[in-house]
């Protein structure tokens, strides 16, 4: 009887706090080029945390940046679209490659490389996101 009390207990808990949680956001796509690298940037420290624990990071959806209007250093997207294309097909793959660590060195070697480029601001930051090769 007392271990149905506590289960009856555990599961009014859980309705009460999930009933005092805020709704989750829903997921509104960035609307120009811009605001999707700021994604890509969020995510990939999130994927360099998931990492670097060990863990095996989930995939999110994302603004692919293919179509996406000018933002303030690139006036002119569309000769970047097909390196775009290439991008976000090497993204995809850090969820399922059998090394995710070096998958994702590679993308992030991909972005640097843009970036040079293109756009140097977030260079420092990009750099700091590479990580330690890992042994076989």
């Amino acid at each position: 009887m007392k271990r149905l009390l506590l289960i009856a207990v555990a599961v009014l808990a859980g309705f009460s706090i999930m009933t005092l949680l805020p709704e989750r956001e829903t997921y509104e796509p960035a609307t120009d080029l811009r605001e999707a690298m700021q994604e890509r940037m969020t995510d990939m420290l999130r994927i360099h945390a998931a990492l670097e624990d060990g863990r095996t990071p989930e995939p999110k959806p994302l603004t692919p940046f293919a179509g996406l209007p000018h933002s303030e250093h690139v006036d002119d997207v569309s000769e970047y679209q097909d390196f775009f294309v290439v991008f976000e097909s090497m993204y995809d793959d850090i969820y399922t490659a059998e090394d995710p660590r070096q998958q994702f060195n590679m993308v992030m070697s991909s972005c640097i490389a843009c970036h040079q480029n293109v756009c140097p601001g977030p260079l420092r930051s990009m750099n700091r996101l590479i990580l330690p090769a890992t042994l076989p």
